[in-house]
């Protein structure tokens, strides 16, 4: 699914079902939420539900990979129509996570629609705690909520979430507790239960909210690929949890400016965004920026998040600008766009500045990214390479990752991509049983394999590329080439 696919569901909407815990309606009516029956409907917009679900979801490894996009694949189990329907996936691990992400995303949206929630607070809870809850906010009238986020396919597993969300919650300090357990149906409105809010006031309301802003915005730069900001903002945030003396704020100098000189600039009503630009299909590009205020210290401390998500188009180009300062730019013709920001993006454009985002993806990216993001990259390396890609090929009696061809050279790929060693035999018995085809047989792993097992593989007559290769591709991709030869 291609990013235009991701714009475009700003244009969509989804229904849910919500069963509200009584004990809620006087701090709802405080936050300006009145509601005459129960259960309410309430519609989701498909942008704002993966944009929350991304920001929870990115790992704390800081990388310069746009992350958005590795997302996508959620919608394809969302079915068309009014009320929101999960399509029923085959393999239940795959069931089982698209069902927890879509109950986070649902409970920020509900929270957001509920108590008018400050976006740029929103953050996840610190789970060294096993009972922590999954995410944390600031209202509108400046009350610390927390929320234990549940997901499933049947009532018997949502049961079992909510007594257990009971202790979550139970632990965390906060003016609002909440569980949030959406049960996701086929071919029914999907339903959530938002229950019981037990008062708990945290030690220090302005500690507690910039704590929240800086892992924000910490995960926000993650996931556009501004590195040195969001480490900036990891620093930050350790600062103000542990120590008033910031040993490290050279270093935060240093980012600063470099942000602030090198970085580019998009000006939109009396705000500036600066960000950076990459490619992500032939002749489109995305913008990714933050407000301007944001990158100094005063500016963070007395930021307000806007009063609405705006919506800026250009022609076939397409800003997105959310409430807590982050701008999305989808641009496909640059003559369409402003004057100066056009000549800034041309420039880059002579000079060769502008990179594909995959060129930014690491190590630490191959290791923890979903399957689906994985395939789009390593489909990325080959097709840079001249090579025609088919993936999870067949011929009939096997199937494989992937099937490449250049020069009348056919070469079958195998990935296996493991956070633990895996069991090497039963991977090489299959590796042996592929390789008595004609083509070429390439094993690619982000493990470090011994010696011993690097030299079976050669007896095998297996190219292969573990870790240690990797590496090397992951920084210059036409650095594969070379391992077939």
């Amino acid at each position: 699914m291609l990013i235009t696919d991701y714009f475009k569901t700003k244009l969509k909407n989804s229904v849910v079902e919500v069963e509200v815990d009584s004990k809620l309606n006087t701090e709802l009516s405080q936050h300006g939420y009145q509601h005459g029956t129960n259960p309410v409907e309430v519609s989701i917009n498909h942008f704002a539900l993966l944009d929350s679900i991304a920001v929870l979801k990115v790992k704390s490894e800081v990388t310069s990979r746009f992350k958005f996009y590795d997302n996508i694949w959620l919608l394809r189990w969302i079915k068309t129509g009014r009320y929101l329907r999960i399509k029923k996936n085959p393999d239940p691990e795959m069931q089982k996570q698209i069902s927890e992400e879509l109950g986070i995303g649902i409970s920020v949206q509900l929270t957001k629609h509920f108590f008018k929630i400050q976006q740029s607070t929103v953050a996840k809870i610190d789970k060294t705690n096993k009972r922590a809850s999954d995410f944390s906010c600031e209202s509108c009238h400046n009350r610390i909520i927390n929320v234990e986020a549940k997901g499933s396919t049947s009532v018997g597993t949502r049961n079992r979430q909510i007594k257990h969300g009971i202790t979550q919650k139970g632990t965390s300090q906060a003016n609002i507790r909440i569980i949030s357990a959406t049960l996701l149906k086929e071919n029914q409105i999907s339903h959530c239960i938002y229950r019981d809010p037990p008062v708990f006031p945290p030690d220090s309301l302005a500690y507690k909210v910039n704590l929240l802003k800086t892992d924000h915005y910490a995960r926000v730069f993650n996931l556009i690929g501004q590195k040195e900001l969001s480490e900036y903002f990891y620093l930050m945030k350790k600062r103000i949890k542990h120590d008033r003396d910031f040993s490290r704020y050279k270093e935060k100098n240093l980012l600063y400016s470099k942000l602030k000189s090198g970085s580019l600039e998009y000006f939109h009503k009396d705000n500036i965004y600066v960000g950076n630009i990459n490619l992500i299909d032939n002749g489109v590009y995305l913008f990714t920026g933050i407000d301007k205020d944001l990158i100094s210290l005063d500016g963070f401390l007395n930021f307000n998040d806007y009063e609405t998500d705006t919506s800026v188009v250009y022609g076939e180009n397409q800003f997105e600008i959310s409430t807590d300062g982050v701008c999305l730019g989808y641009i496909k013709n640059i003559s369409d766009l402003p004057e100066m920001f056009k000549h800034k993006i041309e420039e880059k454009i002579r000079n060769k500045e502008i990179n594909h985002y995959q060129e930014y993806t690491s190590i630490v990216d191959i290791d923890t990214i979903n399957y689906s993001a994985l395939e789009e990259y390593f489909s990325y390396v080959f097709t840079n390479n001249g090579f025609e890609v088919k993936v999870e090929y067949s011929d009939g009696k096997l199937r494989y990752d992937f099937l490449i061809t250049r020069n009348n050279k056919k070469y079958i790929i195998e990935i296996k991509r493991s956070v633990t060693k895996f069991k090497f035999e039963d991977v090489r018995r299959r590796l042996k049983i592929i390789n008595s085809s004609k083509n070429k047989v390439v094993f690619i792993t982000n493990q470090k394999l011994s010696e011993k097992q690097i030299l079976k593989l050669k007896n095998d007559d297996i190219i292969i590329i573990d870790r240690s290769s990797l590496k090397k591709i992951v920084k210059n991709n036409k650095y594969f080439v070379e391992l077939l030869s």
